[in-house]
């Protein structure tokens, strides 16, 4: 009843897994969906766009990219964001480490880049727009699958 009535406050729709309720450890969390905080961002009349990618690093130089593409002898490292508002003179940059937030099962285990990119994205978001955001997690944050922790709950 409080996930749904915190659903309802936030604006958030459970059953379009905008949100899903998620016991981790002894205690049930609310996470919410990257699409959410997309369109959170999207309502919001400041919002101007947002840019992303990863940083890789090569021949000892970290190497800032558009995008999520990594080629062959560059090590991937991390992602980045940057979010515009027009009422800002300067974007919400966020940089995520790839080792605070890899943890090598389900998508991590096979897309990255991706993965860590989605992270940025939803921690610039959630900078650029903290009242309609704040306290809200992606489940690429903290490191958990919701839907294969919904199905073990079933």
């Amino acid at each position: 009843f409080m996930f749904l009535k915190l659903c309802q406050a936030r604006n958030l729709n459970p059953f379009t897994s905008e949100a899903y309720l998620v016991k981790y450890g002894d205690k049930a969390n609310m996470i919410v969906g990257k699409e959410a905080f997309t369109r959170k961002a999207e309502e919001n009349p400041h919002f101007k766009g947002i840019v992303s990618g990863i940083v890789l690093q090569k021949n000892g130089e970290l190497v800032y990219r558009t995008g999520t593409i990594c080629l062959k002898g560059e090590e991937l490292v991390g992602g980045w964001a940057e979010t515009y508002r027009d009422d800002r003179d300067h974007p919400f940059r966020k940089e995520a480490p790839l080792s605070e937030y890899d943890t090598g099962k389900a998508l991590w285990a096979t897309k990255k880049a991706t993965m860590i990119n989605k992270v940025a994205e939803v921690q610039s978001l959630r900078a650029a727009f903290p009242s309609d955001l704040a306290g809200c997690y992606s489940s690429d944050e903290i490191g958990i699958d919701p839907e294969k922790e919904i199905a073990e709950a079933a």
